[in-house]
């Protein structure tokens, strides 16, 4: 990322343009957001239904009061990774991709102190062409300005203590595209984070989560019948072993992959070392 950040109005806005990337900026989850830190699975990171550009875009982000702020973006529709941006954004088609998000801090009480939460409710505007899709006739000229909503929770639930992190939170995600452009509709996800879920073991992470992607009818009606659902679940646990060392086991169990009837369900294990300096 590169990127200018002007401040305004006693700092109750902020205004980023430049090489950014989405994804630290809308649809953010505090257990499920981070494919280096957290889940591995794509639909757990973020929410597959929202496309998080990655270019050259401007970012308005307003904060009137503590608990609330709106997030107003708009990005390079066609830009490519790994490279600057500038032949796609303004050169030919004028395509940007358009965010808007608002965000709600809340922090419930306890007895062993605060829990903080966040309730993300947004819509994404995307103008890339594609076919169209209806019950009487499949339309396979390209269409855009096509729209979807999406919902982002986390909220800490338990506390171990006032004085650090451990305890429990919960996650859920929801997604929401036009039937008749795109090929899977609705998405949920859903899971929960445990830190210092093992004595002495106070900074060690648990996480399971479950992703949920649902077929368009339209698209299964005029496109591919043999179209299905995908079910993914997600098991891991982050030990630290140092400042700079974290050790993750991980576990996948995926149900009809590819959402095509082609494999039944799958396994994926595996280890990630991650080296922080």
């Amino acid at each position: 990322q590169l990127w200018f950040r002007q401040h305004l109005f006693e700092r109750k806005a902020a205004l980023t343009l430049g090489f950014l990337d989405f994804q630290t900026i809308v649809d953010r989850n505090a257990y499920a957001n981070s494919e280096d830190k957290q889940f591995w699975n794509q639909a757990l990171d973020n929410n597959p239904l929202v496309p998080l550009a990655i270019g050259l875009g401007v970012w308005l982000e307003v904060k009137p009061v503590k608990w609330y702020s709106l997030q107003l973006g708009v990005a390079d529709a066609q830009s490519v990774l790994y490279k600057p941006g500038f032949s796609t954004a303004f050169h030919d088609q004028a395509w940007f991709m358009g965010y808007v998000e608002n965000d709600f801090r809340v922090t419930l009480p306890s007895s062993r102190g605060p829990l903080p939460g966040n309730y993300r409710v947004g819509v994404v505007y995307d103008p890339r062409p594609r076919a169209k899709f209806s019950y009487s006739e499949l339309d396979r000229r390209p269409h855009g300005d096509d729209y979807g909503a999406f919902v982002s929770v986390d909220q800490m639930v338990f506390r171990e203590r006032s004085e650090d992190e451990q305890g429990l939170g919960v996650f859920g995600r929801f997604g929401y595209r036009t039937p008749a452009t795109n090929r899977i509709a609705r998405f949920w996800s859903a899971g929960v984070s445990y830190t210092g879920l093992i004595p002495l073991r106070d900074r060690d992470v648990l996480g399971l989560g479950v992703a949920f992607e649902r077929s368009s009818r339209l698209y299964r009606s005029r496109v591919d019948d043999e179209l299905d659902n995908e079910t993914a679940y997600e098991l891991y646990y982050a030990i630290r072993i140092a400042e700079w060392l974290v050790i993750t086991p991980d576990v996948q169990y995926i149900d009809n992959p590819g959402a095509h009837g082609d494999v039944g369900r799958t396994i994926v294990a595996g280890v990630r070392t991650r080296v922080s300096f």
